[in-house]
């Protein structure tokens, strides 16, 4: 019997930056990296049959399903340019920023809730000192990040810029977490949502400017 050799490798993804600024946002728009980086935090790692499965969470993550069907079909047909029905080619795909939710904001409704935002915030604190870490404490860390996200993601809602305007210029109790991601703690979350209708575009408690 032959014996056979599985040939592999570990493939490192680096966020790359300069003077404070990456490398990435001249070419991507903001939102399409924050989403991307939203996916990435909720894996501590992928292997190569992951990848599907990612791109599948990345894309409903978009909040705008027919286009979303329709890029993926091109992405698998490798069109970038070509008119294809049920597809929209690659180089024609953009962000329309108020016809689509491009905003996502965690409503911290329970202790759990709060426990799992606390964990991922401290985790991505840890990770800053980079110089100073050990690689098993770096594993650990983005494992805490990946299963904070993981917990969190039945508190995710996603809005529109239009939607979540009141909160943008008049409150402050809403905390940034990334670019187009935003969370609201336990002690504040009924101050802009409510049991019976969800979510209050108008929330019941103005406070100072939160910049955006």
């Amino acid at each position: 019997m032959e014996n056979w050799a599985f040939l592999g490798g570990e493939m490192h993804l680096l966020n790359l930056m300069k003077d404070g600024k990456e490398y990435s946002t001249p070419v991507y728009d903001k939102y399409i990296l924050a989403k991307t980086k939203e996916i990435l935090y909720r894996h501590e790692a992928l292997e190569s049959w992951d990848f599907p499965r990612a791109i599948q969470e990345y894309y409903h993550s978009l909040e705008f399903s027919a286009e979303a069907k329709a890029i993926l079909n091109a992405i698998r047909e490798l069109n970038y340019d070509q008119e294809i029905k049920g597809q929209l080619a690659i180089d024609r795909f953009r962000i329309i920023e108020d016809q689509y939710a491009t905003i996502s904001v965690y409503l911290l409704l329970t202790d759990d809730a709060q426990r799992s935002m606390d964990v991922l915030l401290e985790a991505r604190e840890f990770l800053k000192d980079k110089k100073n870490l050990q690689e098993s404490d770096e594993s650990k860390a983005r494992l805490s990040i990946a299963k904070a996200y993981n917990s969190l993601a039945r508190f995710q809602i996603n809005l529109k810029p239009s939607e979540f305007n009141n909160y943008s210029i008049q409150t402050s109790y809403v905390s940034k977490l990334d670019d187009y991601i935003y969370f609201i703690p336990l002690g504040d979350v009924m101050k802009a949502y409510s049991c019976e209708t969800g979510f209050l575009t108008e929330p019941k408690e103005m406070g100072s400017a939160l910049s955006l």
